[in-house]
């Protein structure tokens, strides 16, 4: 039952730990336990496939960064709708 007053308002039990968890299990579930082999024999050249795995953890921080934000600012946003 929620409290008097607290009805249409979301509950903060998601964290952080979930905002990494859901990016990270992502990742994970796209391919990168699949797909490395495939992706090194297309590209060839080392340097090319070492700029890939740079740019995909990049990538992957953004995600994260993005989980995070929402996360961290949706609550207290409609808090004071």
């Amino acid at each position: 039952m929620q409290e008097k007053g607290q009805e249409g308002r979301l509950l903060r039990i998601l964290g952080v730990g979930f905002g990494v968890g859901v990016t990270v299990g992502g990742t994970i579930g796209v391919g990168i336990l699949r797909t490395p082999g495939t992706v090194a024999s297309l590209l060839g050249h080392p340097l090319l496939i070492i700029s890939v795995w740079i740019l995909g953890g990049l990538y992957a921080l953004l995600g994260t960064n993005s989980v995070l934000e929402l996360g961290r600012d949706s609550p207290n946003k409609l808090q004071s709708l």
